[in-house]
């Protein structure tokens, strides 16, 4: 059984996300990224997201959740990344 890793930038994926949406091809590149057994989305948290890349990448760490793994680097501090999704920084739970 071969096994499948996607190394990408989140400065990256934001673009790509954006030009799968415009192109239609948001929901198979979706579709891919969670199908991949490791994802590693290295940088996360440098940039502030837009509504609709929150929104892409919740869906992704949604579906994904307790199926397959997923990596994240950032160089900002712990419990920043909630600022990154435009959060008030309120947390549920």
């Amino acid at each position: 059984m071969e096994s499948k890793l996607v190394h990408i930038s989140t400065l990256t994926g934001f673009e790509v996300l954006n030009e799968a949406e415009a192109t239609g091809e948001r929901r198979a590149l979706v579709d891919r990224l969670v199908s991949i057994d490791l994802l590693v989305l290295e940088d996360f948290g440098v940039r502030k997201l837009g509504p609709s890349a929150a929104e892409d990448f919740l869906e992704v760490f949604m579906r994904r959740h307790e199926k397959t793994s997923t990596m994240i680097t950032t160089n900002r501090l712990c419990g920043a990344p909630h600022n990154r999704f435009g959060s008030s920084g309120n947390r549920v739970g």
